[in-house]
Protein backbone atom coordinates (compact mmCIF):
# COMPACT_ATOMS: atom_id res chain seq x y z
CA UNK A 1 0.00 0.00 0.00
CA UNK A 2 1.28 3.61 -0.78
CA UNK A 3 0.77 6.51 0.86
CA UNK A 4 -1.59 9.16 -1.95
CA UNK A 5 -2.79 12.30 -1.93
CA UNK A 6 -6.55 13.15 -1.48
CA UNK A 7 -7.32 16.34 -4.25
CA UNK A 8 -9.61 18.49 -3.21
CA UNK A 9 -11.49 17.88 -6.75
CA UNK A 10 -12.63 14.93 -5.36
CA UNK A 11 -15.36 16.32 -3.39
CA UNK A 12 -17.22 18.28 -6.12
CA UNK A 13 -16.70 15.77 -9.12
CA UNK A 14 -20.65 15.88 -10.54
CA UNK A 15 -19.86 12.23 -11.31
CA UNK A 16 -18.61 11.03 -8.21
CA UNK A 17 -20.96 12.92 -5.86
CA UNK A 18 -23.68 10.78 -7.96
CA UNK A 19 -22.16 7.72 -6.99
CA UNK A 20 -23.02 5.88 -3.19
CA UNK A 21 -20.73 6.17 -0.66
CA UNK A 22 -19.30 2.71 -0.29
CA UNK A 23 -18.34 3.39 -4.20
CA UNK A 24 -16.37 6.72 -3.34
CA UNK A 25 -14.88 5.28 -0.78
CA UNK A 26 -13.52 1.88 -2.75
CA UNK A 27 -12.40 4.41 -5.57
CA UNK A 28 -9.88 6.41 -3.00
CA UNK A 29 -8.62 2.95 -1.73
CA UNK A 30 -7.83 2.05 -5.59
CA UNK A 31 -5.00 4.89 -5.51
CA UNK A 32 -3.39 3.17 -2.63
CA UNK A 33 -3.14 0.09 -4.19
CA UNK A 34 -2.68 1.18 -7.76
CA UNK A 35 0.69 1.03 -8.89
CA UNK A 36 2.92 4.20 -10.33
CA UNK A 37 0.94 4.06 -13.74
CA UNK A 38 -2.31 3.73 -11.79
CA UNK A 39 -2.85 -0.21 -12.32
CA UNK A 40 -3.92 -3.03 -10.04
CA UNK A 41 -5.04 -6.17 -10.54
CA UNK A 42 -9.03 -6.50 -10.95
CA UNK A 43 -9.10 -9.06 -7.38
CA UNK A 44 -12.18 -8.62 -5.56
CA UNK A 45 -10.70 -10.70 -3.18
CA UNK A 46 -7.36 -8.91 -3.06
CA UNK A 47 -8.83 -5.32 -2.95
CA UNK A 48 -10.90 -6.19 -0.25
CA UNK A 49 -8.30 -7.12 1.55
CA UNK A 50 -6.57 -4.17 1.15
CA UNK A 51 -8.48 -2.28 1.36
CA UNK A 52 -11.48 -3.34 3.44
CA UNK A 53 -9.98 -5.76 5.69
CA UNK A 54 -12.69 -5.16 8.35
CA UNK A 55 -15.34 -4.70 6.40
CA UNK A 56 -17.83 -7.45 5.44
CA UNK A 57 -19.15 -6.18 2.45
CA UNK A 58 -17.34 -6.74 -0.82
CA UNK A 59 -16.34 -3.79 -3.41
CA UNK A 60 -17.55 -5.88 -6.08
CA UNK A 61 -20.46 -3.56 -6.52
CA UNK A 62 -18.83 -0.52 -6.03
CA UNK A 63 -16.38 -1.13 -9.03
CA UNK A 64 -18.97 -2.27 -11.34
CA UNK A 65 -20.57 1.80 -10.27
CA UNK A 66 -16.94 3.00 -10.59
CA UNK A 67 -16.85 1.25 -14.30
CA UNK A 68 -19.93 2.60 -15.29
CA UNK A 69 -18.78 6.05 -14.33
CA UNK A 70 -15.84 6.11 -16.37
CA UNK A 71 -13.77 6.43 -13.12
CA UNK A 72 -12.22 2.85 -13.56
CA UNK A 73 -11.50 0.95 -16.73
CA UNK A 74 -11.24 -2.90 -16.82
CA UNK A 75 -8.97 -4.29 -18.81
CA UNK A 76 -8.06 -7.44 -20.35
CA UNK A 77 -4.17 -7.90 -21.02
CA UNK A 78 -3.20 -10.22 -23.56
CA UNK A 79 -1.87 -12.88 -21.43
CA UNK A 80 -6.24 -13.43 -19.99
CA UNK A 81 -5.21 -11.39 -16.94
CA UNK A 82 -7.51 -8.95 -15.59
CA UNK A 83 -6.63 -5.33 -14.61
CA UNK A 84 -8.37 -2.09 -13.05
CA UNK A 85 -6.60 1.19 -15.06
CA UNK A 86 -7.78 3.86 -12.71
CA UNK A 87 -9.12 6.66 -15.14
CA UNK A 88 -6.60 9.95 -14.75
CA UNK A 89 -4.25 8.51 -11.95
CA UNK A 90 -1.34 10.08 -13.24
CA UNK A 91 -2.93 13.92 -13.23
CA UNK A 92 -4.20 13.88 -9.72
CA UNK A 93 -1.30 11.39 -7.93
CA UNK A 94 2.37 12.05 -8.34
CA UNK A 95 4.29 8.86 -7.24
CA UNK A 96 7.66 9.37 -5.82
CA UNK A 97 10.27 8.99 -8.56
CA UNK A 98 12.19 5.77 -6.54
CA UNK A 99 8.09 3.85 -6.71
CA UNK A 100 8.56 0.46 -8.36
CA UNK A 101 7.95 0.17 -11.49
CA UNK A 102 4.42 -1.08 -12.75
CA UNK A 103 3.68 -4.67 -11.96
CA UNK A 104 2.11 -5.14 -15.53
CA UNK A 105 5.38 -4.83 -17.37
CA UNK A 106 5.22 -2.25 -19.80
CA UNK A 107 1.48 -2.38 -20.51
CA UNK A 108 1.34 1.21 -19.08
CA UNK A 109 2.36 2.72 -22.40
CA UNK A 110 0.34 3.02 -25.89
CA UNK A 111 -3.08 3.23 -26.39
CA UNK A 112 -6.59 1.50 -25.34
CA UNK A 113 -8.04 -1.24 -27.95
CA UNK A 114 -11.90 -1.30 -27.54
CA UNK A 115 -14.76 1.13 -27.15
CA UNK A 116 -15.38 0.86 -23.63
CA UNK A 117 -11.93 1.77 -22.44
CA UNK A 118 -11.18 4.32 -25.09
CA UNK A 119 -14.28 6.44 -23.98
CA UNK A 120 -13.28 6.32 -20.25
CA UNK A 121 -9.63 7.28 -21.53
CA UNK A 122 -7.23 5.09 -20.04
CA UNK A 123 -4.07 4.11 -21.71
CA UNK A 124 -2.58 0.65 -21.90
CA UNK A 125 0.16 -1.47 -24.59
CA UNK A 126 -1.15 -4.61 -24.89
CA UNK A 127 -4.55 -4.29 -23.08
CA UNK A 128 -7.87 -4.89 -24.53
CA UNK A 129 -11.07 -2.93 -23.09
CA UNK A 130 -13.79 -4.72 -21.11
CA UNK A 131 -16.82 -4.73 -19.02
CA UNK A 132 -17.36 -5.06 -15.94
CA UNK A 133 -16.54 -8.93 -14.78
CA UNK A 134 -17.94 -9.18 -11.24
Amino acid sequence: MRIRLLHPEFFSDPTLAKLSDFARLVFAGLWLIADRDGYLSDNVKMINGAILPLDKRSCAKALHELAEAGRIVRLQSDTGESVIHVVNFEKYQHPHPKEKASNFHGLASGSVNGSAAGKAGGRAGGLVGGSARR
